[in-house]
């Protein structure tokens, strides 16, 4: 029920940026990644699930906007961490090389389980990663690490890996 909650929101949001779009500098794309990060607590072992979201970029070489995404990670220990998060993007388009590095700093809710312990809170995450263009609208996101930081005393601190695709609708 959390998942559908959490992609309502995320769509909902998608939908307000997509019909924001009216300039032919603007860039929106879609994505989905498969993600692993650590957990945290001692003994609770590795997550891994996916990651949906969405950038809203505009410029031509150094791009600016807003990314939205949501986290579903689990492991097999009853670890589970799952994220809301929005906030902004900073993007470098060199166009003579197919590589588009990007860097963001987001914010939202964050729902984290273990066997000891579960909590909602806030968190926020820095997140650095590089596209690689394989079709005109298609990007391979190689490779993103994210650190995410919770504003309690849970112990679940994820540092992910994450790669999948980017589909770029305009």
């Amino acid at each position: 029920m959390k998942f559908l909650h959490t992609l309502a929101i995320v769509l909902v949001l998608f939908a307000a940026f997509f019909a924001a779009q009216r300039s032919a500098s603007a860039q929106t794309a879609v994505y989905a990644m498969f993600t692993g990060a650590s957990s945290g607590p001692a003994n609770s072992g590795n997550m891994y699930g996916p990651t949906l979201g969405a950038y809203f970029d505009r410029g031509t070489f150094i791009n600016y906007g807003v990314d939205i995404r949501g986290a579903f990670l689990r492991n097999g220990n009853n670890t589970q961490f799952d994220s809301g998060m929005g906030g902004l993007r900073l993007s470098v388009k060199p166009h003579i090389i197919p590589f588009n590095p990007y860097v963001e700093l987001l914010g939202g809710i964050a729902h984290s389980s273990y066997p000891t312990q579960s909590a909602n809170n806030f968190a926020y995450e820095f997140n650095v990663g590089a596209d690689f263009t394989l079709l005109p609208h298609l990007d391979w996101r190689v490779l993103e690490f994210s650190d995410t930081t919770l504003t309690s005393s849970n112990n679940i601190s994820p540092k992910a890996l994450s790669t999948g695709l980017v589909f770029r609708l305009f």
